[in-house]
């Protein structure tokens, strides 16, 4: 069972009180009543370090009060709580030497004249360390650890909550500040790791150690700064004594950083170097879990059917919410064919296709041998609507970590198969039901085309490695002080990067050979002649020019014209392209292309003449002029469509109002949504306008179907040169979704960037 935790108490003595201020924001103090409830006098003398725990970078007279005359103190330094039988009697200052580079642990307690003993006071003292890792402290009692009965570490299949001890957290983040002090509670995590000597571990944050919550900005970049579990991982089977025959400690980390560039679920990490009770324990990843708490901080999600496979992806396990959704899916897969476009466009709504597809080919991609058949994380939020979206979390036998999964393995041929032996021929049933489909194989290729040009590009993922390396590199040593083993982590590291470079060519060729194409052609995109602006290719992100990248014959190619603020587009060399802002292409071999960008006249709209500045689901949104001089808002719109001809949503279009006929600069025009007797304010005395959907001023009816609904995109749009929708300028762009880009929007092509 759990042991339980007091809060921390007032301390009595004024003078102490003084003494001690600048620790006590850092030094947590709880008790362990292992050995039954101390007396009401003896749960409040708690004793008191005159320096907090953390980093010193020089030597450390540490001082221990006692917080009542009569009392004596008792400390350990083995992670102990000090008992009559094993703890020293304080009697002067502990010295700390930075010439000895250590991490020391203190536990202390007062005791009173008749033998009672206090509450346990804890800290962590990193003192002359040369690292650049993080630094992570754990104090456990031994005995929660080695003990044949009831140690984690001696029975590390035990699994819930009677498996679960305390222990005393402090974290020494960037420059080597304190960043936590806290209690918390501490299980062996993993699944074939458990019975490995480099362990997993999982953090418990409750109210009953002291906090119900860590609060503090673990990641960098990260959003989420409040945690309720925590994972410190020991690198899978990424690591040197087990598994990985070129470890280097980063394929899970370089697997995750992927996926969250595209957009996909990951978690985040941290590397730091782990002490337990004072011994160096190597490098570990402080790394979010994935589970309720994670889905909610990030995604919003508050319920969810949440499977995973450590067996078989067909017979997935249940971690939230039930299968039977997934269950049925299944049974409609086998007994569907999916070159029907009504059980095609069935499983659409049953499936996020692109994350999906965009899951296989990282997987495919990293030559990941532990999968399909293992590691597969499958989400569907209980939402009307929720489709099924993959997540990436255990990748530690990818990018060439194992013999079998060497840079020239055909993954691909391997998930797609049938008979072999290990994925059971059900595992990849999705995939291969979905490349029935004509539509699902062209989107699967073009994709796989854009993924191999830009996120798997060998300069893209060798900066991933170098990063990842360089945080490592420094601390290195750490891992084999504890744990031994060779020291070829360098060698390690260069073949990594050795496998991303190769990897993208040997990849096409597979697919090539698996869907029996022609080949591949390079085409390059060159700087415009005139004017200035970017190209995007099938709906990604704008390029600088010049670029290039290597694409498949036959398959179509979507390519967009974005001109810088002030340019229009004004056409494609060679002059036999199409003279249109969007084009598709095929290719069968190597070609050029050049957009062409003319200045716009003076007083054409231009992107950044109106923004998008604040919004309220399913209520109202705010738009401000920008544009020096006003603006003429007559025909403008929004439209919260995913192109910008209008198919499944909506638009709301100004309408020929005078009051619109100039709206001056630093008008704020809030257009209200949500039902309700308004009244529109069209004068602009005050910089203010209000609308509602219902006025005259604002035509829903044309273009019907506009809301403003959970996470909905927003787009401004000027009239074009011809009454139709499809050639209106883009002038704002607010996403509130990572899948979204102005170039899936369809306003990309007039220039306009998102806005936030």
């Amino acid at each position: 069972m759990r042991q339980a935790f007091k809060h921390p108490r007032h301390l009595s003595h004024l003078w102490m009180i003084l003494l001690a201020l600048p620790a006590l924001a850092a030094v947590y103090a709880f008790e362990t009543f292992a050995a039954g409830r101390p007396s009401a006098a003896a749960a409040t003398l708690d004793v008191i370090f005159s320096l907090p725990g953390g980093y010193y970078d020089q030597d450390v007279q540490l001082e221990i009060g006692e917080p009542d005359a009569a009392a004596y103190v008792l400390f350990t330094t083995d992670g102990s709580a000090p008992t009559h039988a094993n703890g020293a009697i304080y009697i002067q200052p502990i010295r700390l030497s930075a010439a000895a580079p250590a991490v020391t642990v203190i536990r202390a307690r007062a005791v009173l004249p008749d033998g009672e003993l206090g509450p346990v006071v804890s800290a962590s003292y990193f003192v002359g360390l040369r690292t650049t890792l993080p630094l992570l402290s754990l104090i456990v009692e031994p005995d929660d650890l080695w003990d044949n009965e009831h140690g984690i570490y001696a029975n590390p299949l035990g699994k819930g909550d009677e498996w679960e001890r305390p222990v005393d957290i402090t974290y020494a983040g960037e420059n080597r500040k304190l960043g936590f002090h806290i209690p918390a509670g501490v299980r062996i995590h993993g699944g074939e790791s458990r019975l490995r000597p480099k362990k997993g571990l999982r953090l418990y944050f409750r109210q009953e150690y002291g906090a119900s919550q860590l609060e503090y900005p673990l990641f960098a970049n990260g959003e989420v700064e409040t945690f309720k579990r925590l994972v410190l991982h020991n690198g899978g089977q990424d690591w040197h004594t087990h598994g990985s025959w070129n470890w280097t400690l980063m394929r899970n980390q370089l697997m995750d950083r992927l996926a969250l560039e595209l957009g996909g679920y990951a978690a985040r990490s941290q590397p730091a170097l782990l002490f337990v009770n004072g011994e160096p324990w190597g490098i570990y990843y402080v790394r979010e879990r994935i589970d309720r708490y994670f889905l909610a901080a990030h995604y919003d999600v508050a319920s969810a059917d949440l499977l995973n496979s450590p067996e078989h992806a067909w017979d997935a396990n249940v971690a939230m919410g039930d299968r039977e959704h997934w269950d049925h899916l299944m049974r409609f897969l086998e007994t569907h064919n999916l070159t029907n476009p009504a059980d095609y466009a069935y499983v659409q709504t049953q499936v996020d296709i692109a994350n999906f597809i965009d899951y296989n080919l990282l997987q495919i991609y990293a030559a990941d041998v532990d999968w399909p058949h293992h590691n597969v994380q499958q989400l569907r939020p209980r939402v009307q609507g929720g489709r099924w979206q993959w997540m990436f979390w255990d990748s530690d036998h990818c990018f060439g970590a194992l013999p079998h999964g060497r840079v020239d393995s055909n993954i691909l041929e391997r998930t797609l198969d049938r008979d072999h032996p290990e994925t059971d021929g059900r595992d990849a049933l999705l995939l291969r039901r979905l490349l029935e489909n004509p539509d699902f194989v062209r989107r699967f290729l073009s994709r796989a085309a854009d993924l191999l040009n830009t996120t798997l590009a060998p300069p893209a993922v060798i900066a991933h490695v170098d990063d990842l390396a360089a945080a490592l590199g420094p601390d290195i040593g750490y891992e084999s002080v504890h744990w031994g083993g060779s020291t070829n982590w360098e060698a390690s590291v260069e073949e990594l990067r050795d496998f991303a470079r190769r990897r993208p060519d040997l990849v096409r060729r597979q697919i090539v050979e698996r869907f029996g194409l022609d080949g591949t052609a390079q085409l390059a995109f060159e700087t415009p002649d005139s004017g200035s602006g970017y190209v995007a290719v099938n709906g990604g992100p704008a390029r600088e020019l010049p670029w290039q990248g290597v694409y498949f014959h036959t398959v179509p190619i979507q390519i967009t014209a974005a001109p810088a603020p002030g340019y229009r587009f004004a056409g494609w060399l060679p002059p036999n392209l199409p003279q249109t802002p969007v084009i598709t292409l095929t290719v069968t071999a190597a070609q050029t292309i050049a957009p062409r960008f003319e200045p716009l006249d003076k007083d054409a709209p231009r992107p950044g003449d109106v923004i998008f500045t604040d919004y309220r689901m399913g209520e109202w949104f705010e738009l401000r002029v920008a544009r020096p001089g006003g603006v003429d808002l007559r025909g403008w719109r929004i439209t919260d469509n995913d192109a910008k001809t209008a198919t499944d949503e909506g638009s709301l279009i100004f309408a020929d109002d005078s009051a619109l006929a100039r709206v001056p600069r630093g008008t704020t025009i809030r257009i209200i949504v949500g039902e309700g007797n308004f009244k529109d304010d069209l004068s602009v005395c005050d910089r203010r306008m209000t609308l509602h959907v219902d006025s005259p001023v604002l035509d829903a009816r044309t273009d019907p179907g506009f809301n403003l609904g959970p996470s909905d995109n927003l787009v401004l749009l000027a009239p074009g040169p011809t009454p139709a929708f499809s050639d209106d300028l883009g002038i704002a762009f607010v996403a509130n979704g990572a899948a979204v880009t102005p170039t899936s929007f369809g306003a990309l092509a007039d220039g306009v960037l998102p806005t936030q």
